[in-house]
C-alpha cells in the first residue's frame, strides 16, 4: 500500500497495526487516529484485508466507513483512509512457490503472495506458511464432500445416475 501525501509504499510482510501508539505504522501527531486504529494482513486466501479495531473516528475504504470491528477485503485501486492518513492500494499478486530452508537441511514449499508498487517496480514477498493453505484446501474438500453426501441422501435416484454416467455406464 502506498501513502499518498509521502508517496512511501508500505509491504504487507505481516500484518500491520496502523495508528498513534502500540502500532507498526504511527503517525503520533494524527489525532484522529486512534492508539490501535486498523490492522491490514494478507488472509489464507490471499487477499488483502483491513480489519476496524474498534477505532473511534472509523476506517474508511472508497469513502466508506467501515463498521466498528469490521472486516473488509481490499482490491486494486481502493483507498484505504484512517485518521489523516490515505493509503492507494496496489496490486496483489500470486507468485509462484519457492522452496525455503527449514532446519536440519529439510525444504518446505510455502505459498508466496507478492505485492507490487506498480510506478517503482519494486517487489515486496509476503510469505505465508504453507498449513494455513492446507487448512483452506482441506477445508475446501470437506465442503465438496459434505455437499456431494447430503445430495446422495437427498436425491438418491438422481445421484445414483449421475455417478453411473461418470463412470460410462
Amino acid at each position: 500500500m502506498k501513502h499518498q501525501k509521502t508517496g512511501k509504499t508500505y509491504p504487507v510482510s505481516k500484518p500491520i497495526v496502523i495508528g498513534r501508539d502500540k502500532s507498526d505504522l504511527k503517525f503520533l501527531s494524527d489525532e484522529k487516529l486512534s492508539r490501535s486504529h486498523c490492522k491490514v494482513y494478507v488472509d489464507p486466501a490471499f487477499a488483502l484485508c483491513v480489519d476496524d479495531l474498534g477505532s473511534t473516528n472509523k476506517t474508511w475504504i472508497n469513502e466508506a466507513a467501515l463498521e466498528s470491528s469490521s472486516t473488509v477485503k481490499l482490491k486494486k485501486g481502493d483507498r484505504l483512509r484512517v485518521g489523516h492518513q490515505e493509503f492507494l492500494v496496489e496490486e496483489v499478486d500470486i507468485s509462484a512457490v519457492t522452496p525455503v530452508k527449514v532446519s536440519k537441511g529439510a525444504t518446505k514449499q510455502p505459498a508466496e503472495a507478492t505485492i507490487q508498487a506498480s510506478r517503482q517496480g519494486k517487489t515486496t514477498r509476503i510469505t505465508l506458511e504453507n498449513s494455513k493453505l492446507k487448512q483452506v484446501v482441506l477445508w475446501g474438500i470437506l465442503v465438496v464432500v459434505g455437499t456431494l453426501l447430503v445430495l446422495m441422501f437427498l436425491y438418491p435416484e438422481q445421484a445414483t445416475q449421475y455417478i453411473q454416467s461418470l463412470s460410462g455406464r
